[in-house]
């Protein structure tokens, strides 16, 4: 799938997106195709992934609740309230026009990603996200984002 983590990778750009979707798309048919007949296949092994997930997912976990304290947001900001309404975990309020988190953050950066002004920044790394690209899935809205979270529109 498409990066939509800007600590560590910048995203791909739109084509590169779609060009990893329509792949994604391919193989999801074939493993749907395998489930359907009964198949059996052997999960696959990613070497890097796994040695990754090892060194670093430990302090991760442990640490991320306290991350919400790196989001930062610009001038650019509108208040429009998506960032709020798109968090899963509904850790931000808009206070005086701005967002603000509070401590039960996943980091999943639903905020970051559908912030239509890309106001929100998250500074775990060195020069933070900004430059970084914003990633969502083409399908996904705000309106997804709502009904996922038991939130619907009358």
């Amino acid at each position: 799938m498409p990066d939509n983590f800007p600590p560590i990778a910048k995203t791909p750009s739109h084509e590169k997106a779609a060009s990893i979707l329509a792949e994604a798309d391919e193989r999801l048919q074939t493993i749907a195709r395998d489930i359907s007949a009964g198949k059996m296949v052997r999960p696959g092994f990613a070497p890097v992934s796994t040695l990754f997930k090892l060194v670093t997912y430990g302090k991760f976990v442990k640490n991320v609740h306290e991350y919400d304290r790196e989001f930062s947001v610009s001038d650019a900001c509108t208040g429009c309230g998506i960032c709020e309404t798109v968090c899963p975990v509904q850790n931000i309020t808009i206070e005086d026009g701005h967002p603000s988190w509070g401590d039960h953050c996943e980091l999943c950066c639903a905020c970051l990603h559908f912030c239509p002004a890309e106001a929100i920044d998250l500074n775990v790394m060195r020069g933070g996200t900004k430059d970084r690209g914003r990633y969502r899935h083409p399908d996904l809205s705000v309106t997804d984002m709502k009904v996922q979270q038991g939130v619907r529109e009358e």
